[in-house]
């Protein structure tokens, strides 16, 4: 046999480095999995997968696979292809070498262009050796609507490839919409033929999105790494990387993209960038990276590279957990530039033995001697065995008065404790964490505070904590990193009260490089039980001085991301600048998400109001309240679905943006519905000062009342003609609506729903059909058709639509029309 299916309801988790968004998203939970171990089985499985709009997920076992033909696949449905799997995929180690995919000079193309309602090609843990060229693309900009896509290829290696078509690269790579994302990846020996000099062609069309994070590129002298968004803003972030030419020269980075687009290249080694817009390149290294033997095809690092231990962990989506070889990441003081992680570390370790407040092999102590160190960091580590020599579980260090305030730097990894283990849970937590702070009696005001004038940094790992008024707070230093923590619940039996006040606070005077969680399974924080914020947010991280990222953190549920364990509000952000993705927040007491007079923030991917069963704690809840200006909710500029925020049973209404002078908060792309006691809440409100919740009519002439986001008027569809029969994707029909606004350019949202919303007559945001640009008249009506494809449905669908004007301020969810075929001519 060469394959076997499984229909599998185990969520795929695909950690996405979006432009602004930046971290963990997830394929459909019912996916079509198979796993093969010939070429025959893959190649007939690829063959399949252009039939089919289900979600694919081909597991491939360890072997070489020897393709005896070009391979051109135009996927129905997004793809995963993942190799390193054992006999019938039993298990899995992820290796790029341990899965080839030998292509006999040949071509694999796998396009996925229709959206569904993303389009997706996601490649980990394979190799792809001697071929023509490896194609990978997502979305299109077709006929019945512009469709986004999304690509990632991850720990996998690319290797000896001679392209002898003009117009692909050896490696090329193309997305629409959203972006293209590469981590743990090796590019090297690969030419083209007539003089072409790009080596590794990444597109991403129509504003999108290029992050790479630890590459290794061997590309001859001359050649480069090209990106490319046809003139349009597309934006690059590139870090931890390795361009470089064994044969000697100077391969360059190349962007091709407008001048509004920004370029960052950190903490990486290479000799030039050439790219239009604004271009920084912190931490440049123009040096050789001394690689084993790169001629062999060996790209680990010797000892004395200058890559070893000087890459970065603020990176836009969090380190990954592992290297290409599925080696752990983080070896030294931070992890090395490139796809390898070498065992070379630089650390100074201070080893804490017990559990008593103060004294020799005490935390306390530990962090005294920390705080004397400025470069490299110290790590903290445990080891803390009863009388028989047997390690702890928990240990539980019970403080009788404040830590020391955080003055140096420092690493305080709990997971260092004997028996620990990391989280694996796609969908709680499961951490085994064996190191436990709290007070010994009574509350105390804090555990862990890095100080307003302090020039030290705290990355604090694999700790319970519990008890305090509030458990971390950063108010300065030069960067924080909290990951794979619990704050609240119980951790082994022993209690840990969550924060009267605040789980983890930011001060506006924080600085440097914040996260919490990362895109690793193994980050994520368990944040709940405080009396205030799990996590408050104030830090101003609008200037290159400072980040913050809040990433795929559990909040306000318990360990088996069911059982609420509630903050009274999940995440206040007072502050600017924060990305925050991948969260799921759900069971607080008041507001799952509050911008709370933040701007420039942006929340992408995060699972709003519902449990990992698909429940709700049907709490008097908002989803996400929004009492702030220019913030992006879901897709930014012309981003797509890949972005979505999924908002559902929250009472209190959806997407809340409250208050007449917030505006310019773009509310795009996104699954917002099933909120409201009865599903009858509003997705998107747009609620007056004063006002009361419930629908906004439109006005006319020329929208010219004022208001939260201005009061956008929403397009009103007028009819529904169907221009085909069914297929299998759904059912052509052309949709004509009006649009009564202001002059100008308006993103138009268009979105279907299961049933309408009694209040208003209005449709859900539950799915984003499509998306497209048009532009009012100076009259300040529109009419405009739009050819979209209904998907295939029992009676009560409805389409409704959203606009957003060019400052961003997104309208409430459109009056319904119903996609049934008796009614759909605009006279129900």
């Amino acid at each position: 046999m060469s394959a076997t299916f499984r229909l599998t309801a185990r969520p795929i988790a695909i950690t996405c480095f979006m432009l602004i968004a930046n971290t963990l998203c997830a394929a459909s939970a019912h996916a079509l999995e198979v796993c093969v171990n010939s070429a025959a089985g893959l190649n007939a499985q690829l063959i399949l997968g252009q039939f089919s709009s289900q979600p694919l997920k081909i597991d491939i076992v360890q072997g070489t696979y020897l393709m005896g033909a070009d391979g051109i696949f135009s996927l129905s449905g997004p793809t995963t292809l993942e190799g390193g799997y054992t006999a019938s995929c039993a298990s899995r180690v992820v290796n790029a070498a341990n899965t080839v995919i030998n292509l006999q000079g040949h071509a694999m193309e796998l396009t996925q262009p229709a959206a569904s309602p993303s389009a997706l090609i996601d490649v980990d843990g394979l190799t792809f050796s001697n071929g023509d060229h490896l194609h990978l693309t997502a979305g299109t900009s077709g006929v019945i609507s512009d469709d986004s896509g999304n690509v990632r290829i991850s720990n996998s290696r690319v290797t000896g490839m001679a392209s002898t078509n003009g117009l692909a690269a050896p490696l090329d790579i193309s997305t629409y919409n959203d972006g293209i994302d590469i981590v743990n990846v090796v590019a090297d020996h690969l030419s083209t033929s007539g003089g072409g000099v790009v080596a590794v062609g990444l597109y991403v069309s129509d504003g999108g999105v290029l992050n790479v994070n630890h590459l290794t590129a061997d590309i001859a002298s001359g050649n480069r790494i090209t990106w490319q968004d046809q003139s349009q803003n597309a934006d690059a972030f590139i870090y931890n990387s390795i361009l470089w030419s064994s044969g000697g020269g100077t391969p360059s980075f190349f962007g091709a993209q407008g001048s509004g687009s920004t370029t960052v290249v950190a903490n990486s080694i290479f000799t030039q960038v050439v790219a239009q817009g604004s271009v920084t390149t912190p931490n440049q290294i123009n040096a050789n990276p001394l690689w084993v033997n790169p001629a062999a095809g060996n790209y680990r690092l010797q000892n004395a590279s200058p890559a070893v231990n000087s890459g970065t962990l603020f990176t836009p989506g969090g380190e990954p957990a592992t290297d290409i070889e599925g080696k752990a990441r983080i070896i030294g003081s931070t992890s090395d530039r490139g796809a390898y992680e070498s065992l070379v570390t630089d650390l100074s370790s201070v080893l804490v033995t017990n559990t008593l407040d103060s004294g020799p092999g005490s935390l306390r102590d530990a962090i005294t001697i920390a705080n004397g160190s400025i470069s490299p960091p110290k790590l903290i580590t445990f080891d803390i065995r009863n009388q028989v020599n047997v390690p702890i579980c928990p240990a539980v260090i019970a403080l009788s008065s404040l830590l020391p305030t955080i003055n140096g730097r420092m690493i305080i990894d709990g997971f260092t404790q004997p028996t620990s283990t990391k989280n694996t849970s796609e969908t709680g937590f499961n951490a085994n964490l064996c190191v436990v702070v709290k007070p010994a009696s009574g509350t105390l005001n804090n555990a862990f505070t890095v100080p307003a004038n302090s020039f030290g940094s705290l990355i604090l790992r694999g700790l319970g904590i519990g008890g305090f008024s509030q458990d971390v707070r950063i108010l300065g230093g030069q960067g924080s990193q909290i990951v794979g923590n619990q704050f609240g619940g119980s951790v082994g039996g022993i209690a840990i009260p969550g924060a009267s006040l605040n789980d983890i606070v930011f001060a506006s005077s924080a600085s440097g490089d914040i996260v919490v969680g990362g895109s690793a399974l193994a980050d994520r924080n368990l944040i709940g039980g405080a009396g205030q914020n799990g996590i408050d947010s104030q830090t101003n991280a609008t200037t290159s001085f400072t980040t913050c990222r809040i990433l795929n953190n559990l909040i306000g549920m318990d360990r088996d991301g069911h059982t609420q364990l509630a903050n009274n509000f999940g995440l206040n952000v007072s502050g600017s600048g924060c990305q925050i993705v991948g969260n799921r927040i759900a069971g607080n007491s008041i507001i799952n998400l509050w911008i709370n007079g933040g701007f420039s923030n942006v929340m992408q991917q995060n699972l709003i109001g519902f449990t990992n069963q698909d429940l709700g704690f049907f709490t008097n809840t908002t989803g996400i309240l929004v009492t702030g200006s220019n913030n992006v909710i879901g897709a930014g500029g012309n981003g797509g679905s890949i972005t979505a925020n999924t908002v559902r049973y929250n009472i209190a209404g959806g997407v809340v943006v409250k208050g007449d002078n917030n505006s310019g908060n773009s509310v795009n792309a996104n699954r917002i519905y099933d909120n409201g006691a009865s599903n009858n809440g509003m997705d998107i409100d747009l609620l007056p000062t004063g006002g009361t919740a419930g629908p906004t009519a439109n006005d006319f002439p020329l929208d010219a009342d004022t208001g939260p986001n201005q009061l956008q008027n929403f397009p009103v569809p007028k009819s529904l003609i169907y221009s085909g029969p069914d297929g299998a994707d759904g059912r052509p029909a052309n949709l004509t609506f009006q649009l009564d606004t202001a002059p100008g350019s308006y993103r138009v949202g268009v979105y279907f729903s299961n049933a309408i919303n009694p209040t208003g007559k209005r449709g859900h945001a539950e799915t984003i059909l499509t998306h497209t640009t048009v532009q009012v008249p100076a009259s300040g009506r529109l009419s405009f058709t739009l050819p979209i494809l209904v998907p295939n449905q029992s009676a009560g669908g409805v389409i409704s639509l959203t606009a957003t004007d060019a400052g961003g301020n997104t309208s409430e969810v459109g009056t319904a029309l119903s996609t049934d075929s008796i009614f759909a001519d605009g006279l129900d």
